[in-house]
């Protein structure tokens, strides 16, 4: 075991992913990548879809250790929805007296917001396995004091106090499965826990620090929409409605099977296909494009109560897809001019590539 070396695990719901990562003079260097698919259902429920997960998992970590490389000492598991749920917080805090902002403060605040949180969406997240869940982040994005934002807060005085934070849950036993699964193949090892939310949002903040955007993160079942601003986090949201999906229909429209249909949207992406499956596939798009426009300005539309909506949007997709949902943001007929002030400007954001800016931040 080397404890110069990390194992990132990333669980999403199309796919898993492992990274071995060593770090020497602080510097981290990738030796090892690879991914494990996860099985595609007609009408997966989350037990069905956990399930596949973990056994992609375990696929997955037996060909880490067959490969034979330097044993990692720490894990970082990195969930993807559906396997976590979050929620980005403003609190405000006054008082007519000066008082003293500690970090048992800042610490009893996330800990009451995290109940709160719990308590609003149990019901909703209980469905996964048996209800139980777990805070994962509670994270302090930016803290204001007197109306100054600050990086040293702590044992400051002050009579207003407003924080911005991060709050992620996940499922109790799911977790737990995952470290058995886990501790199957690599015993006695740290693990820890982290969404990917927050790392993509952490990832593409530092990649344009300047800018204000709108993060879409496409997964195999769930869609995410993180906005970002003056380099906070103003909101994220999320619709059941993913590249899974698309392969679904492709399925039913050919009647082929799922790994017949992906093969096709391969070929089709790659510009190999026949002139009648170009037509097909046309057809096809513009069917999903309508169903997955439709929530996607939907869960927009939500967001302009509040705010006004940055135009620069990145999009990051599995890669046999991203080019789909690029053009597809880009579409024309998203109404766009009532919520931003230009035509959206839309940009492929690799999803591999904040993988991997994710885990050098983090190594």
């Amino acid at each position: 075991m080397n404890k110069d070396v990390s194992l990132f695990l990333d669980i999403g719901s199309s796919s898993v992913g492992a990274t071995l990562v060593k770090t020497e003079n602080k510097i981290p260097r990738i030796i090892f990548s690879i991914r494990e698919p996860i099985k595609i259902f007609e009408n997966p429920d989350m037990d069905i879809l956990s399930g596949h997960t973990l056994k992609s998992l375990s696929i997955l970590l037996n060909k880490v250790r067959a490969k034979k490389m330097e044993s990692p000492s720490k894990i970082q598991c990195i969930l993807a929805s559906p396997w976590y749920i979050s929620e980005f917080r403003k609190i405000i805090f006054k008082k007519n007296t000066p008082f003293i902002f500690s970090n048992k403060m800042a610490s009893d605040i996330l800990k009451k917001e995290v109940e709160v949180f719990k308590k609003e969406k149990y019901e909703l997240y209980g469905d996964l396995e048996n209800g139980e869940v777990l805070p994962i982040e509670m994270k302090t994005l930016k803290t204001t004091l007197n109306g100054y934002s600050t990086d040293t807060p702590y044992n400051q005085k002050a009579r207003e106090l407003k924080m911005e934070i991060f709050i992620s849950l996940g499922s109790k036993m799911f977790i737990q499965k995952i470290k058995d699964t886990v501790e199957e193949q690599l015993p006695e090892r740290e693990i820890k826990f982290s969404s990917f939310a927050f790392h993509s949002f952490t990832s593409a903040r530092d990649m344009f620090p300047k800018e204000n955007f709108i993060l879409l993160a496409v997964g195999g079942e769930i869609s995410d929409i993180l906005l970002v601003k003056n380099g906070s986090m103003n909101a994220l949201s999320s619709f059941p409605v993913g590249s899974n999906h698309f392969i679904r229909q492709v399925s039913n429209t050919n009647n082929i099977s799922f790994t017949e249909a992906t093969s096709l949207i391969n070929r089709y992406n790659e510009g190999h296909a026949s002139n009648n499956v170009i037509a097909n596939l046309v057809q096809d798009i513009n069917i999903f494009e309508n169903s997955w426009l439709s929530s996607f300005e939907k869960n927009l539309y939500e967001h302009t109560e509040d705010i006004a909506l940055p135009y620069i949007v990145f999009v990051s997709a599995e890669s046999g897809l991203s080019n789909l949902f690029t053009n597809m943001v880009s579409n024309e007929r998203v109404n766009q001019y009532a919520w931003t002030e230009n035509k959206f400007k839309v940009s492929h954001l690799p999803m591999e590539m904040l993988k991997n800016l994710s885990i050098n931040r983090f190594a």
